[in-house]
C-alpha cells in the first residue's frame, strides 16, 4: 500500500509530470534536461549515492537489480518501474535527512509500505527513489489508561491488531491485506476496511502522528487526547492525502474495548433493493452491535470461491447478491440467538432467500475469507483498471 509521495521544492523553470501518485521535477539548462534524468548527471548521482550511504549505511541503501525490481510495483499489476535506488531508513532522523538530500538534488521520492495497494499508488517514478519504511516497524508505546497505541509507520496492521488484542483492546481498523499492509499506508489512503460501519474510517482511529515534509522538516502532531481543541489539528493534512504533503513516520492509534462475541452470517438476496432493506433492518434490530455489512455481487462471490483455497459454496442456491453481516457484542450465546432471530424475521419479510450463520471461529474465518479475497481476485485478472471509489447507495446499482 502506498504511503506518501512527495515532490521536491519547486525550482525556477520547473516542468512537472505525473507518474503514480508522485510529482517529479526537471530543470532545463541550456536547452537540455539535467535534473530528473540521472543518466545525464552521473557525477551528481554518484555524490547523491555517497551521501545516502552515509545517512543509511549498507542495510539502508539498496542498489541491486533484485531489490530495485522488488520495489518496482505494488499489487495493482499496473506497471513496473524500477527505482534508481531504494532507501530503507530506520529512524525519523534518517527519513528527514533523506528527504532533505533528495529535495536539494531535485530527486522524486515515492515512499512505500507493504505494496498491497491495488491502484498503483506505490509505483515509483522513473529514475527516482523508493523510500521503504519496513525497517521502521514495531510498537513505540502502549497506554492502557488512555487506550492508545503508538506504532512506527512500517508496522503491519496485523502486528498492531494482535498486540492490542493481547492487551485486551481492539484496533478497529481491519482489511483483507492485514498481514502485509502497513499502518502508514492505511493512514495515507484513509483506509475504510471491514468495520467502517461501526467504527469509521482510518481517520477516526488516528489521534496523532509524526510526519516529515519534502524539505526534511519534521512535524510532531502526536496526541493521545480524544477531545483536543488546542488549535490546528495538523494530522488531518496527512490522513488520506495520498502522498502529497509528507511521509508519515509514527502514528498514535485509538483503541476500543475488545468485544467478547463475534457472529457472522452470509445471506443471499434476490434484488439490490432487498439488500438495502436488509441494511436498514440490521441497523434497527442489531443496533450498536452491527460491526460489518459487506455486499458482494455474484461475480465477486464466485471469483472469491475460485481463488480461495479450501473454500466451498455455503448456500444451496445462487443469488445475484450476497451480504455478509457481522455483529459483535458482550455475550456469544445471546448475540448468536439475536442474529438468528433477526435472520428469521427478514426471511419472512422476503429480504433474504437463505442464510448461513457461523458456529465456530473457523466458520467466521471461512466466511470472511470470501470478502478478503479482493486482492487475490485482482491478481488473477489479465487486464483491468482498479480504482477505490465510493458511490452513494442510491446510485450504486446503476453504477455497477
Amino acid at each position: 500500500m502506498a504511503m506518501f509521495s512527495v515532490a521536491p521544492r519547486r525550482p525556477s523553470r520547473y516542468a512537472q509530470r505525473r507518474s503514480g501518485s508522485c510529482l517529479t521535477g526537471r530543470i532545463v539548462v541550456n536547452g537540455r534536461i539535467d535534473i530528473g534524468q540521472g543518466r545525464n548527471m552521473i557525477p551528481s548521482r554518484q555524490h547523491l549515492q555517497a551521501d545516502l550511504h552515509a545517512i543509511l549505511g549498507d542495510k539502508g541503501l539498496l542498489m541491486g537489480d533484485a531489490d530495485r525490481h522488488k520495489h518496482a510495483t505494488d499489487s495493482s499489476g499496473w506497471k513496473s518501474v524500477p527505482p534508481w535506488a531504494v532507501a530503507c531508513p530506520a529512524t525519523t532522523t534518517e527519513v528527514s535527512a533523506v528527504m532533505a538530500l533528495c529535495n536539494s538534488h531535485g530527486i522524486a521520492v515515492t515512499p512505500q509500505g507493504g505494496l498491497t495497494g491495488l491502484a498503483g499508488g506505490a509505483v515509483p517514478v522513473d529514475d527516482g527513489l523508493a523510500l521503504s519504511l519496513h525497517r521502521m516497524s514495531g510498537i513505540v508505546e502502549f497506554d492502557a489508561r488512555a487506550g492508545t497505541l503508538e506504532v512506527w509507520a512500517g508496522t503491519t496492521l496485523q502486528q498492531a491488531q494482535d498486540y492490542a488484542e493481547d492487551q485486551g483492546f481492539l484496533l478497529a481498523l481491519d482489511l483483507g491485506g492485514r498481514g502485509s499492509c502497513q499502518i502508514g499506508g492505511n493512514v495515507s489512503t484513509n483506509a475504510g476496511g471491514n468495520r467502517v460501519l461501526r467504527y469509521g474510517m482510518t481517520r477516526e482511529q488516528v489521534l496523532g502522528l509524526e510526519a516529515v515534509l519534502a524539505d526534511g522538516t519534521v512535524i510532531d502532531a502526536r496526541n493521545k487526547l480524544l477531545k483536543n481543541n488546542a488549535g490546528f489539528d495538523l494530522k488531518h493534512l496527512f490522513i488520506g492525502t495520498e502522498g502529497t504533503l509528507g511521509v508519515v513516520t509514527r502514528i498514535t492509534l485509538r483503541l476500543r474495548a475488545l468485544p467478547r462475541s463475534q457472529c457472522v452470517a452470509l445471506c443471499g438476496c434476490a434484488r439490490f433493493e432487498d439488500a438495502i432493506g436488509l441494511l436498514r433492518a440490521a441497523d434497527s434490530s442489531l443496533g450498536s452491535h452491527l460491526t460489518a455489512f459487506e455486499a458482494m455481487w455474484q461475480e465477486f462471490h464466485d471469483s472469491a470461491l475460485e481463488v480461495t483455497p479450501g473454500s466451498r459454496r455455503t448456500l444451496d442456491a445462487e443469488y445475484p447478491l450476497y451480504v455478509l453481516i457481522e455483529p459483535r457484542g458482550g455475550d456469544q450465546a445471546r448475540d448468536q440467538e439475536a442474529l438468528e432471530q433477526f435472520l428469521g424475521e427478514v426471511a419472512e419479510d422476503g429480504l433474504i432467500g437463505d442464510a448461513v450463520v457461523s458456529q465456530s471461529s473457523g466458520d467466521v474465518a471461512r466466511l470472511w475469507s470470501l470478502r478478503d479475497a479482493s486482492g487475490e481476485i485482482a491478481r488473477s485478472l489479465q487486464k483491468f483498471a482498479n480504482l477505490d471509489v465510493s458511490v452513494a447507495i442510491g446510485d450504486m446499482e446503476n453504477f455497477i
